[in-house]
């Protein structure tokens, strides 16, 4: 699982971000919204990738598996784990 940040200068939406051509992803395979710790997060490939923005909209946080597609049962486990678990202070 990796997980990165960076700095919201634009600012945009984690959808507004996934949705550019900057981000790679594609869109065509649908997304949802999940709520982490009162923060609005797009959710791709059945949770295999992740993008939320901090409070106030400073970072944006990607939460994402290696391999991207089709990862182990234990991997998305991780990776739900992680999710769940991520709060801001």
């Amino acid at each position: 699982v990796v997980i990165s940040a960076s700095l919201n200068d634009a600012p945009r939406t984690p959808l507004e971000w996934l949705k550019s051509p900057y981000s790679g992803a594609d869109m065509s395979k649908g997304y949802s919204t999940i709520n982490m710790d009162g923060q609005e997060a797009i959710s791709l490939e059945q949770g295999a990738w992740v993008v939320v923005d901090t409070p106030g909209n400073k970072y944006q946080i990607s939460i994402a598996t290696l391999p991207g597609e089709n990862p182990s049962q234990s991997l998305r486990d991780e990776m739900a784990g992680i999710v769940k678990s991520l709060t801001f202070q």
